[in-house]
C-alpha cells in the first residue's frame, strides 16, 4: 500500500521474528517432552496464544481465519487457534476517551454518551463498552472503539504478509498445497474493511433488511449519527453467550436456528456474515432467538460460488458421494495426485453415507461436522479449494 516504507516492513518483520523465535526453538523440545509430560504441551500452547495475541490485529485475524480453514491446516491446529476468538488484548480507558473526544469533542461524556469504563469485551480490531446516549430520549447502546494505531499496523502487517507469501510460493512443496499469495489477498480483502466502523454499520443495515420479519434472528441497529470511522454506536442487545445455553437439547435447537440463518444468508440473500464464531452469537433474552454481532467481516457470494455449493449439497442430498467428490476435485485449484483421487472419492462417499444414515433431517444432522469432515478430507488429499468457497 502507498506510504508503507520498506524499513517499516523490515522493522515489523524483526519484531515478529524476535517475538516468535523462542516458540519455534522450544517446539521440538516440548514435542519430545509431551509424551512423558502432557502438561508441557498445554503450557506451550498457552504461551503460543499469548505471543500470537501480542503480534497485532492482522496476525490475530490471520490465525482466526486459519482456525476456520481445516481444508488447509491440521484439525488439531485449527482447534488450538480457535481459542484466539476469546482472548484478544484490551487497550486502556484513557485511549478510549481520547478516541471519543476526537470523534465527538472534549465534552462527549456530558453531551453525547455515558459509558461504563470496564469494557464488555475486546476483539483484535476494537473493544466494546456498554453505555447510554445523553439527551431527551436516552437509549442503551453498545459502543465499539477501534484500538489505537490499528490502521497503520494493519497496513504494515499486510505488506509483511505479502512478502512472506511471495517467499513461500517459491517452495514447490508449499505451493502445491497452499497458494499463499492468493490466501493473503483473500484474507486482506475481508479483514481490512473491518477497521472502518462505517462499513460494519452498512453491513448491519443490510443484514437487518434481509432478516426483517424473522423474529428468531436479529442484528443490532446502528446509531448512524454517532458512527464514524473509529467509533460504532449501536443499540444494546440483551442476551447471553450462546454457549451458556442450559442443556444440550437447548444448544442443539439454537445451533439448528443458526444453521438455518446461515443457509438463508448463502442461498437466499447471497450476503454472508464472515465471522460467526460463538463469541459473536448471543442467545436472545427470550432464550429461543439469536442475536448476531460483529458484522465487520461480511461478503457477497458470486453466482458461480452459489452454483458450486448448490451442486455439492444436491449431490449429498442424493447420496451420491462419488459425484460430490468429483465436483470438489473439478473445482479444485490444484492438480490432485492420481493415487489420492480414489482415496478422496472413497472418503467423501463415506461422509455422504453417514449423512444418509441420519435420515437427512436437519435436527439430526451435524452440518458443521459434515463440512469439517469434507474439508479435513480435502486437506489430507491435498485438494485445494477456492478460498471463498472454503471460508
Amino acid at each position: 500500500p502507498d506510504g508503507v516504507a520498506w524499513w517499516e516492513v523490515a522493522l515489523r518483520g524483526c519484531y515478529f521474528l524476535f517475538g516468535t523465535a523462542p516458540l519455534v526453538l522450544t517446539a521440538p523440545i516440548v514435542w519430545a517432552l509431551s509424551y512423558a509430560f502432557p502438561e508441557a504441551a498445554d503450557r506451550w500452547w498457552h504461551w503460543a496464544l499469548l505471543v500470537a495475541g501480542s503480534q497485532g490485529p492482522i496476525f490475530v485475524k490471520l490465525l482466526q481465519w486459519a482456525a476456520m480453514r481445516v481444508d488447509l491446516f491440521p484439525t488439531f491446529l485449527c482447534r488450538k487457534l480457535s481459542n484466539l476468538h476469546f482472548n484478544a488484548p484490551q487497550h486502556e480507558w484513557n485511549e478510549t476517551a481520547e478516541a471519543l473526544a476526537n470523534a465527538f469533542g472534549p465534552d462527549w461524556n456530558t453531551h453525547v454518551l455515558s459509558l461504563e469504563k470496564r469494557p464488555l469485551g475486546s476483539g483484535c480490531i476494537a473493544q466494546v463498552y456498554k453505555g447510554e446516549t445523553i439527551g431527551k430520549d436516552p437509549k442503551r447502546v453498545a459502543v465499539k472503539v477501534v484500538h489505537p494505531a490499528v490502521r497503520r499496523r494493519a497496513e504494515v502487517d499486510v505488506e509483511l504478509l505479502r512478502y512472506c507469501a511471495a517467499l513461500m510460493d517459491q517452495l514447490p512443496m508449499i505451493r502445491d498445497v497452499l497458494n499463499a499469495g492468493e490466501c493473503v489477498d483473500e484474507f486482506a480483502s475481508r479483514v481490512q474493511p473491518q477497521i472502518d466502523m462505517r462499513a460494519e454499520a452498512l453491513n448491519l443495515w443490510k443484514f437487518r433488511a434481509n432478516f426483517k420479519g424473522n423474529a428468531k434472528i436479529s442484528f443490532p441497529q446502528p446509531v448512524e449519527a454517532l458512527t464514524s470511522e473509529s467509533i460504532l454506536v449501536e443499540e444494546y442487545q440483551d442476551g447471553q453467550p450462546v454457549l451458556n445455553a442450559c442443556d444440550d437439547s437447548h444448544r442443539r435447537e439454537l445451533a439448528q436456528l443458526g444453521v438455518r440463518a446461515f443457509l438463508e444468508m448463502v442461498f437466499n440473500h447471497h450476503f454472508v456474515h464472515g465471522d460467526l464464531h460463538p463469541g459473536n452469537v448471543l442467545m436472545g433474552s427470550d432464550g429461543d432467538s439469536l442475536v448476531l454481532l460483529d458484522a465487520g467481516i461480511a461478503f457477497s457470494i458470486e453466482p458461480k460460488q452459489i452454483r458450486d455449493m448448490r451442486d455439492l449439497f444436491q449431490a449429498i442430498a442424493r447420496g451420491d458421494g462419488q459425484m460430490a467428490g468429483s465436483l470438489l476435485i473439478e473445482r479444485s485449484q490444484s492438480l490432485v495426485e492420481e493415487e489420492k483421487v480414489e482415496k478422496f472419492l472413497t472418503s467423501i462417499s463415506n461422509v455422504v453415507s453417514d449423512v444418509h444414515r441420519s435420515g437427512l433431517r436437519l435436527e439430526r444432522l451435524g452440518i458443521a461436522d459434515i463440512l469439517v469432515d469434507i474439508l479435513c478430507t480435502c486437506y489430507e488429499c491435498r485438494v485445494r479449494l477456492d478460498p471463498k468457497f472454503a471460508t
